[in-house]
């Protein structure tokens, strides 16, 4: 795999910025770009071949399409696949190298991001290319800003990946915030969530602690907190539908703790975020 690397910004540009949609059945295009491209799945999956590499973008996923080099789809891409894409030039002092040449980049503070990789939790990622596209639409279009967000985005792609690196010292909170994502639940306790994945309830609550700062229960909330800003802002269900998806059973409660942990509350959130830039085949 190869990596992209750099230590400052300078000469990072935004060219275009949007989200994709595909109404029907479609094949990747076959190109050969000057400028670099940045893909992130939302749904579906698009097989995609570059330098001889053939990766399927899925749901959370993201592929760097360097420049001077051909990309093309290599299989069906199915009606309502989607992805968010961005195409930008790169700083004029990057680099593009192999997995050790970027271990010792990543040592001295270098900004090092994989040719492709899945990210755990893309909720901020998702926010942000939000944010990119909502800025490269105002009226008032503000150059500065809009290569901020890019500048921002790639340095978070950069510290995911470098952390999921680190993710195995981390197990229980991993086991738990799975669990939370798949399981429909609504009235808990610590006793029944250390029955469910097998351990003794004082040990979950300190290991819970110990990883992650929090406590079971509020680290449960924050892990639904996650999982209803992306419905926010990738769906058009009511505040309570979601609140009840998200295992809230009393609305005013979920409005409280999303407050507590995004200082807005659920309508504003998703007003920042309402504007989408979607292009389809």
């Amino acid at each position: 795999m190869k990596y992209l690397c750099f230590e400052n910004a300078n000469g990072l540009e935004l060219l275009t910025v949007g989200r994709f949609v595909a109404v029907e059945d479609y094949i990747h295009a076959k190109r050969n770009l000057t400028d670099a491209v940045l893909l992130l799945g939302v749904e579906g999956e698009c097989p995609i071949e570059q330098d001889g590499k053939e990766t399927v973008l899925k749901k959370g996923d993201f592929r760097i399409l360097f420049p001077n080099m051909t990309h093309y789809g290599t299989g069906i891409a199915k009606s309502g696949q989607s992805h968010f894409w961005c195409h930008f030039n790169l700083p004029q002092q990057h680099i593009i190298c192999g997995e050790i040449k970027a271990s010792e980049l990543k040592k001295k503070g270098y900004v090092v991001i994989p040719q492709y990789s899945y990210l755990n939790d893309y909720s901020k990622i998702f926010v942000l290319f939000s944010q990119l596209i909502d800025s490269s639409e105002s009226d008032i279009y503000n150059r500065r800003i809009c290569c901020s967000y890019l500048e921002i985005l790639l340095c978070l792609l950069s510290d995911s990946c470098f952390l999921q690196s680190k993710i195995q010292t981390k197990k229980v909170t991993v086991r738990l915030e799975e669990w939370i994502r798949f399981m429909d639940f609504k009235n808990i306790s610590v006793k029944y969530l250390a029955k469910e994945l097998g351990y003794n309830a004082n040990y979950l609550s300190r290991v819970v602690k110990q990883e992650s700062g929090l406590t079971p229960i509020e680290f449960i909330n924050k892990t639904r907190i996650k999982m209803a800003k992306n419905l926010l802002i990738n769906s058009n269900m009511k505040t309570v539908a979601i609140a009840e998806k998200c295992g809230f059973t009393d609305e005013k409660y979920f409005l409280k703790v999303f407050k507590k942990y995004e200082n807005v509350t659920p309508t504003q959130y998703r007003n920042a975020f309402f504007r989408k830039n979607l292009n389809k085949v």
